[in-house]
This record gives C-alpha cells, sequence and structure tokens, in this order.
C-alpha cells in the first residue's frame, strides 16, 4: 500500500443486471406530440423492462416491435420503429390529420405491451 492509502476490504455486492425481455412489464410514453403543420412527427419511446420492472440497459437479442394506429385520425399511418440501443425505442408516425385521438397499440414479439394502447392527439 502506498501513502496516504488505506487499503478497504468489502463484503458482498450486489449488482442488479435485467434479467429477460418481459413484454408484461414493458412500457411506452407519448414523448412528441406531433403536428400536422408545420408538420413534426409524433413520438412513442418504448422501455424494454425484465419481469421485475428493471430497465434493460441493452436491446439484446432478436426481438420484433410493432406499432398500430388502431383508431383515431390517423388510423392505418405507418409507424416507424428505431432502436436507440440502450433498452428503449423509437415508434413515431406523420400525423396527417388532426382533430381525433390516435391510439396505438405495441408488440413485442407479437405480445401487447402493459401500457398498450398509447394514446396521442396531433395538433394542428
Amino acid at each position: 500500500s502506498g501513502t496516504g492509502v488505506t487499503p478497504v476490504t468489502s463484503t458482498n455486492v450486489n449488482v442488479n443486471t435485467a434479467g429477460a425481455l418481459s413484454e408484461a412489464t414493458s412500457t411506452a410514453v407519448v414523448t412528441v406530440i406531433g403536428e400536422r403543420s408545420p408538420e413534426t412527427r409524433a413520438e412513442i419511446t418504448l422501455t424494454e423492462r425484465d419481469i421485475s420492472g428493471n430497465i434493460r440497459s441493452t436491446n439484446t437479442g432478436a426481438i420484433t416491435i410493432v406499432g398500430t394506429i388502431t383508431t383515431g385520425a390517423n388510423t392505418g399511418e405507418p409507424v416507424t420503429v428505431t432502436s436507440n440501443g440502450n433498452g428503449t425505442w423509437k415508434l413515431s408516425y406523420d400525423p396527417n390529420a388532426t382533430g381525433a385521438t390516435d391510439s396505438m397499440t405495441i408488440t413485442i414479439n407479437g405480445i401487447t405491451i402493459l401500457s398498450s394502447p398509447v394514446t396521442n392527439t396531433p395538433i394542428a
């Protein structure tokens, strides 16, 4: 040991690592409402979680994420899904119409996530 350094011995250290992906505890929230003019894409952030609700910090394994607008002024508009590489995903669409609340169903590997459907009311 060096001058002024006191060695320390630690006991057990608990490291919280997220487990396998759980569709039932993964969540989504609207992060950008979206506007028709000037056009701003509506954005929803999906957060991968394990069965205990821990956020998964990396996108691991082959998973399929699908967002579908099932009701509202923009029913059927295509939804783009992009990995942020940190356990979150961006789902976005162009709100080409306003005046009604859009409802987006989100699935991971064909299973509907906990907070689905997500609602969004685009503004003019």
